[in-house]
């Protein structure tokens, strides 16, 4: 049998479900203006924001209400709280730690499938840098280029490439390429660095026939280049 209650009870009942609705939508409008605060600039990546006082005096709001703002930023990674120091922007804001799934991957059982994202992202940033000026490239081999020597690990090539490939999306302000390419890359240099693979003289010279391809801006030898570099992966069976 069901329990009845009286109108008073009900009313109460209705009234604090409402409260909690339009408690739970302020929190969200909250997000979606700090969120567009951060878009704007206001707030860049690494930024300290305000502390939870200032902030919630600031946007007129409990700090109830602003610490479920908060925690609902954190779980998408745009902010990042850190205990007894306060709350930042987050590096990437809105990158998902593990975008593509590689904790429930088994790269290691199939290393093919990361190399040919890797592949996908960079050959389009590579298309990209024909609008980049002479002076451009420039600019980035002086910031990214890789001084080889003998005892140069191989993930420190790749992530030379990926720093440049990286850099130029982010010229372009693309960021969807911009943050797979870091996933990317560090899925790549992760699995190289844990196989502890040395570099060779075929590597290093693949890497310098690529900074000659960047510098002449000939992005069919940038591609062919890489997909060479990548077969060098693939050559010492990992």
């Amino acid at each position: 049998m069901l329990k009845s209650y009286d109108h008073y009870t009900i009313l109460k009942r209705i009234e604090a479900g409402a409260f909690m609705y339009q408690k739970k939508l302020l929190s969200e409008k909250i997000v979606e203006n700090i969120v567009g605060l951060i878009a704007k600039g206001y707030f860049k990546p690494g930024d300290k924001m305000p502390n939870e006082l200032q902030l919630s005096q600031e946007l007129n709001i409990s700090r109830a209400t602003l610490r479920e703002a908060i925690k609902t930023l954190a779980s998408r990674n745009v902010l990042e709280v850190r205990r007894g120091i306060g709350t930042f922007v987050s590096e990437v804001p809105g990158l998902a730690k593990d975008p593509l799934g590689s904790d429930f991957m088994c790269i290691d059982a199939n290393p093919n499938a990361m190399l040919t994202t890797v592949q996908f992202q960079s050959y389009q940033a590579f298309t990209r840098l024909k609008v980049f000026s002479t002076g451009d490239v420039q600019a980035l081999l002086r910031q990214y280029r890789l001084v080889s020597d003998d005892e140069v690990h191989a993930e420190k090539y790749f992530e030379s490439i990926g720093k440049i490939a990286q850099s130029v999306s982010l010229r372009l302000d693309d960021q969807f390429s911009f943050r797979m390419l870091i996933v990317t890359y560090e899925l790549l240099t992760d699995y190289l660095c844990k196989k502890a693979l040395k570099s060779d003289p075929v590597l290093r010279e693949l890497y310098e026939h690529w900074l000659t391809a960047l510098e002449q801006r000939n992005i069919d030898g940038l591609k062919q280049r890489f997909n060479s570099m990548i077969e060098w992966i693939i050559e010492k069976g990992i």
